[in-house]
């Protein structure tokens, strides 16, 4: 446990104060400051003028930071930073210093007298600034969190938001594997915290351009209040345990291609969308009984893919990722050489490694999953690691030959998937079944008539938008064209739409919506995530009320030209399809729909076995809470053992705090790369072509409904349960997580609605920052204000 915690003999006061307290401790080590003027709102009532004239005279003409400095921020409960005016660049003179300063002490809650201003010299010749925190702001993990901007040559973009570069590292790493242009960050916290004795600090910062580190700020971080801790040492010993975990998993495996793999918590069935990057126990057992231990294999393989029988996800002490090297497998026509998919698969795990951002996209970017139009371009682009023409020629004609099976089955292939997707099947059971066999028998369920149908809809959308987007390649459509296209195609979520539409009309009882609609939750798989027919009230509170009003869907016409379908037959006939251009678009409309009501289908399965897990729980006086710590087959083989049942929730909370604490990359392509994280380069996935410029509202799970209107909306991921926003006039979205092919990309090609899917953490943390956006999603750019 840190050190901070015993309570230091250095006394943190306010910020200039504690600023002038630190100075003599520190600049003996190396560290520099700047000079200051630091007066109190008393002396300012009584001397302001004198005060203006020091000022001045003081700093002559060098541009001025006046900054808040008062009693009720920086403090070990609360820091309120950012809360109070600070004003940078003020021109030294005595009408700007005064205006400033009274402008500083205007923002101020109080007028006490010993509330205070600070007064400084602009640092010059800035190369580096940004921020240090000495443990992690959320959880109080054992790492030094560095964000920071080397490019602006500004001392504020980071604290403000609007760029910088952000890494996390361990506290006991090792300074030679540091990277070097961070090296001498880590040094300054340490000494920093050795001077100061404290653990837990927030420490502002800039470089100049002759080497000098200058404090501008330090702080007790006030989160640590909230942190519930785990001993540094727990940590350690997970990383040490997760490191041997993943060395193992990269060496070769008889029967797999590929020399090694990498870990990715979005690629794939993207689980960081799903279920959460720190998903809890429940939900994470049920994620991978559901799916990803041998569904997701056996769907693959029933399309002519090659069989993977393994399980696709990797839990590292609770941290979820996808095994890269299974996925590259599974995408492969079970017909490939075994040498030809060892050469291939080295490849795109060589390709995943060079360009991380694509870790979200690898079945558009990296792999080639089917055949389309533009095949041969993509195919010309696998070059290096002994990839030869006879590799790509036996990968072409393999893709071909599947993409032509699947392809050519039309409208009637999916009509026919789709029909073996039914959620009626759902209540069959006897009313006298106990609600955990009836639980374990839908979910049994799910998977025959849920899971494994959605799964090949799946493949069968992601190869619709394969054929649409090379189209647009091909130069036969334009990106208007295949954006006004999606539009037309008409999936559940605007049923929904259309439904509330009719209640808030009074065409409809809100008790027939929730008949179809009322299993949606937010968080498919989160026994503690209501659904909508559990609280319509918070869900749906003010429907039917003069401020409830439905969002019209974003329609456009469009029909394909004669030229149009004229070459995308050509194209056709060249490639061997047995179906014409209207049987494709038949094909593509209907598996992107299908895909939509199959997952729908399916959740609902999910959805009703949770709701009798929780009867099952109440029953015996356990909350849903103490339930999401318990895995699935915990609860079902200790249902009649009280002591078991609460052993293994102990165990799953702490687990899960514990998963929480970890600092994790979104790839992990070596086993050395739990000490240094850096989020790395997202790319979003920008849906539309359009321009918005709007408020940012961040919805939680809550589900609240108020004041959407004409505003982008930030989720972290989202799934069904999150339809109902498009039941509003919204502007845009932007989310967390979430791929070129995820459930909310596809909504929103659907409604038209401009939107960054998966933006990535730096992204995300701006935008929770900021009160408006401009997003150019045509331009692929976000700037906030």
């Amino acid at each position: 446990m840190a050190s901070d915690l015993k309570q230091p003999g250095f006394k943190f006061t306010t910020k200039g104060q504690s600023l002038r307290t630190v100075r003599p401790l520190l600049e003996p080590r190396g560290l520099s400051f700047c000079d200051q003027i630091l007066f109190t709102i008393a002396e300012w009532r009584t001397g302001a003028e004198d005060i203006v004239l020091e000022i001045v005279s003081t700093f002559a003409t060098l541009p001025l930071a006046i900054r808040s400095s008062s009693i009720d921020e920086d403090g070990r409960e609360a820091s309120n930073a950012g809360r109070f005016t600070s004003l940078i660049d003020v021109e030294a003179t005595a009408d700007n210093v005064r205006d400033a300063i009274c402008e500083v002490i205007a923002s101020y809650d109080s007028d006490a007298d010993e509330n205070e201003v600070l007064v400084q010299p602009m640092v010059r010749g800035v190369t580096v600034s940004g921020v240090i925190l000495t443990r992690d702001l959320a959880t109080g993990g054992p790492y030094f969190v560095i964000d920071y901007d080397d490019e602006s040559g500004a001392t504020n973009t980071v604290t403000s938001g609007l760029a910088g570069r952000s890494v996390a590292v361990h506290r006991d790493t090792p300074e030679a594997q540091v990277p070097a242009n961070i090296r001498d960050l880590v040094t300054a916290a340490r000494e920093i915290e050795r001077a100061t004795q404290h653990e837990a600090l927030d420490i502002e910062f800039c470089i100049t351009d002759d080497g000098a580190f200058y404090v501008l700020q330090v702080r007790p971080l006030a989160s640590r209040q909230n942190w519930t801790w785990i001993p540094d040492d727990e940590i350690d010993g997970t990383i040490d345990d997760i490191t041997a975990t993943v060395d193992a998993l990269m060496a070769p495996v008889e029967g797999l291609g590929g020399s090694r793999t990498v870990l990715g918590d979005m690629p794939d069935w993207n689980p960081a969308e799903m279920i959460g990057s720190a998903p809890r126990m429940l939900a994470l057992s049920l994620y991978q009984r559901q799916i990803t231990d041998r569904t997701w294999a056996q769907a693959r393989r029933e399309m002519g893919y090659r069989f993977v029988d393994r399980p696709l996800m990797q839990v590292l002490h609770g941290r979820p990722y996808i095994d890269v090297r299974l996925s590259f497998n599974s995408f492969l026509p079970a017909d490939i050489p075994a040498p030809v998919a060892d050469r291939l698969i080295d490849h795109q795990i060589r390709q995943l490694e060079l360009n991380p951002e694509l870790h979200d996209k690898i079945e558009f970017e990296i792999a080639l999953t089917c055949f389309s139009f533009d095949f041969d371009q993509r195919l010309a682009q696998l070059t290096g690691d002994n990839i030869s023409p006879a590799d790509c020629a036996a990968l072409r004609d393999a893709q071909l030959e599947l993409t032509r099976r699947n392809v050519n089955r039309g409208r009637m292939g999916i009509e026919a998937l789709l029909a073996t997707s039914d959620p009626v099947i759902y209540a069959s059971m006897p009313a006298s079944t106990s609600p955990l066999d009836h639980a374990t028998r839908i979910l049994d369920l799910a998977i025959l008539h849920g899971t494994l149908p959605f799964s090949k809809l799946a493949r069968h959308a992601f190869i619709s938008m394969s054929f649409l987007k090379s189209l647009v390649v091909r130069g036969i459509l334009s990106s208007q064209d295949f954006n006004n296209y999606l539009t037309t195609i008409s999936t559940v979520a605007n049923d929904l739409v259309d439904a509330l539409n009719r209640v808030s009309h009074g065409m409809m009882s809100l008790d027939i919506f929730l008949t179809r609609f009322g299993h949606l939750r937010p968080g498919t798989y989160d026994i503690s995530s209501l659904r909508y027919d559990e609280r319509p009230d918070v869900y749906f509170h003010n429907v039917g009320t003069p401020s409830f009003a439905v969002a019209e869907r974003k329609r456009h016409s469009f029909a394909f030209t004669a030229r149009q379908l004229k070459e995308t037959d050509r194209l056709l006939q060249e490639y061997g399809f047995k179906i014409d251009a209207r049987g494709l678009f038949d094909y593509i409309s209907s598996s992107i729909a299908a895909r939509e009501e199959a997952k729908f289908n399916f959740t609902r399965g999910i959805s009703d076995a949770l709701r009798l897990i929780a009867q099952w729980g109440a029953a015996q006086g356990i909350d849903r809470d103490v339930l999401a710590d318990i895995r699935f087959e915990d609860i079902y083989n200790c249902r009649n053992d009280a002591a078991a049942l609460g052993e293994a929730a102990d165990k799953g909370r702490r687990q899960h705090m514990i998963s929480r604490t970890l600092r994790m990359p979104h790839l992990i392509t070596a086993d050395t790369d739990f000490r240094v994280i850096a989020p790395g380069k997202e790319k979003p996935n920008f849906i539309t072509d359009q321009t918005v410029a709007a408020q940012i509202v961040c919805l939680d799970q809550s589900g609240t409904t108020e004041s959407l209107d004409g505003k982008v909306l930030i989720i972290e991921s989202a799934d069904p349960g999150y339809d109902w926003i498009f039941s509003h006039s919204i502007a845009g979205l932007i989310t967390l997580y979430g791929g070129a092919n995820s459930h909310m990309a596809i909504r929103c090609a659907e409604f038209g609605l401009p939107a960054a899917i998966g933006c990535g953490q730096k992204l995300y943390d701006a935008a929770l920052n900021a009160n408006w956006l401009e997003m150019n999603c045509g331009a692929q750019t976000i700037s906030f204000h």
